[in-house]
């Protein structure tokens, strides 16, 4: 929720460079902080296998670790780029333990027994850019004093060696995230100031909260959001139709009421933030609410929030035009009000859980969110969840395998659909609608890359085939959940519901699913004007 992809274009045709593009995601301190304790923190056993690799053939020194210690930071490996994840498969299967020792043996080359990371491949890794070396780091960021060094900047010594600042110690000494030769493995410690530059990451951002739309009366709306550190301001944009946002107010506080919305169509709601010395965020995440006379039993959650340069951050239009044309009003909020425990799904009849292609780097449901949804299907609830990357997250990545199978109610078969429409299954809910076209990167949706095939389990039915082949593309289910006797509902689909290609067929889609939950939905065409225009909007800071 709180990145955001750029695209850099440098073109020098005096010097007779060819034009190229770099990709880089926009990503706040907190989160350059969060990655690198990841590498810090990993925790694994050292086999007999892991140091019987060529550490000692042709004169090599041993291995830095003994066979049956355990070791907390992932190992230093000469020119090597593994993630956490990948170090702990490779450490299972065997392969070397970095490569510390040995590594002027193989310079130029990176060895493949080993397993681990180098500094600068860690400090990629950390910013989210492509591996780079300590000689084009530069590419990717300024030059700064030291005096200007906050968390998340790199104190840089090319073709040496790159080290993440955190911040001073007490003794004046900067406290650093490192890939360290001579330590073995990643660290975070104290260290002289030594040779180095400081640098700073250009595509640092301002983080924008996490917030929450919701009715607090007839055609009044309330947005709360959540409360960070250094954020002085939030700026409040509105619009009818999700794209064009115009700006209302100014908040020094954390919620902001709206006033005189339409109880027929959604108002959406956009933010961006602001920090004391003048830096503002790129615009966060689009939600939407709709006040009708009672207070909606419908939730949209939107938990899309990968860096991708197709991720504009406002696929909830798709999602609450389709409510509303079928007569319905809602509410919405971001994914971490839920997992945070402000947003309580037990408050609502339906929720309609937007996951995009979310996947294992940001994860689909994290332990708290898969908590939060639990409870609420074993307390009847009604969940539509749609993405392309959940089954590969969830179960085949085993992030959260009994809960998919459990709760989700599918199994994973395979990563890739390899076609881009769907089919009811024969005499099911969507049966009659023929071929329903997605993902394929037209009328305004984005191209899904890897629509999950997943197959029904415990309890639960296919409603749609991949067309053309046997795969699943989703499945729903009524029943009991865990060892409730209450009975909940489920529709859950291996690609994003906001990708399907017709408006009028999400329409249709959302209309059967809204009738699966119990909902009686009525044909109401969504009107582009007549409606309450941004300049009547009034509204009031509590």
């Amino acid at each position: 929720m709180i990145k955001h992809t750029k695209w850099f274009l440098f073109i020098s045709l005096l010097t007779g460079f060819f034009l190229f593009t770099v990709q880089a995601n926009a990503i706040t301190r907190a989160k350059i902080i969060q990655n690198a304790e990841k590498f810090v923190q990993v925790q694994w056993t050292c086999s007999a296998a892991n140091v019987n690799h060529p550490y000692t053939a042709g004169g090599c020194p041993p291995s830095d670790f003994v066979a049956g210690q355990t070791y907390r930071g992932e190992a230093y490996s000469y020119g090597g780029n593994d993630s956490v994840e990948k170090f702990l498969q490779r450490i299972a299967n065997g392969d070397g333990a970095g490569s510390h020792l040995s590594h002027y043996r193989y310079y130029g080359g990176v060895p493949s027994w080993a397993t681990g990371i180098d500094c600068s491949a860690y400090v990629s890794q950390v910013w989210e850019i492509p591996r780079q070396s300590t000689a084009t780091l530069p590419n990717y960021s300024t030059e700064i004093s030291r005096g200007e060094l906050k968390a998340g900047d790199i104190l840089n010594k090319p073709h040496s060696h790159v080290r993440l600042f955190e911040k001073r110690a007490i003794d004046g000494r900067p406290i650093v995230y490192e890939a360290s030769g001579s330590a073995t493995k990643v660290v975070h410690r104290a260290v002289s100031w030594g040779d180095y530059t400081p640098r700073r990451f250009n595509q640092l951002l301002v983080p924008v909260p996490a917030f929450l739309v919701k009715r607090i009366g007839p055609r009044t709306a309330r947005i709360v959001w959540e409360k960070l550190p250094k954020i002085s301001k939030i700026k409040v944009y509105t619009s009818l139709d999700g794209q064009k946002f115009n700006f209302f107010k100014e908040s020094f506080d954390s919620t902001l009421t709206l006033e005189n919305l339409s109880e027929t169509q959604p108002t959406y709601v956009r933010l961006i933030s602001g920090e004391p010395s003048g830096e503002e965020s790129l615009p966060g995440e689009v939600l939407a609410v709709q006040p009708g006379e009672t207070r909606p039993g419908i939730l949209i959650v939107y938990g899309y929030d990968r860096p991708k340069s197709t991720n504009t951050k406002d696929f909830i239009r798709s999602h609450a035009s389709a409510i509303s044309e079928n007569g319905q009003s809602f509410e919405s909020c971001s994914n971490e009000m839920v997992a945070n425990g402000t947003v309580d799904l037990n408050d609502y009849i339906f929720v309609d859980w937007i996951l995009g292609e979310e996947s294992t780097a940001n994860h689909t449901f994290d332990d708290q969110e898969q908590a939060k949804v639990k409870a609420y299907l074993e307390n009847g609830g009604g969940l539509f969840v749609s993405g392309a990357e959940i089954a590969w997250d969830l179960d085949h990545k085993n992030y959260g395998r009994s809960f998919f199978r459990n709760y989700l109610k599918a199994r994973y078969v395979r990563d890739d659909s390899k076609v881009f429409a769907v089919i009811g299954t024969p005499e099911g809910r969507f049966d009659s609608l023929g071929s329903i076209a997605f993902g394929d990167g037209r009328h305004g949706t984005y191209t899904v890359k890897w629509a999950d095939c997943i197959s029904p389990v415990n309890g639960s039915e296919a409603d749609l085939l991949y067309a053309g082949t046997s795969y699943t593309a989703g499945i729903e289910y009524s029943g009991t959940f865990g060892n409730s006797s209450k009975i909940g509902k489920l529709t859950y689909w291996g690609f994003p519901f906001e990708t399907v290609t017709h408006d009028s067929l999400r329409k249709e889609l959302m209309g059967k699913i809204l009738g699966f939950m119990g909902y009686t939905v009525a044909n109401v065409p969504f009107v582009q004007s007549g409606g309450i225009s941004p300049e009547n909007f009034l509204l009031s800071q509590l």
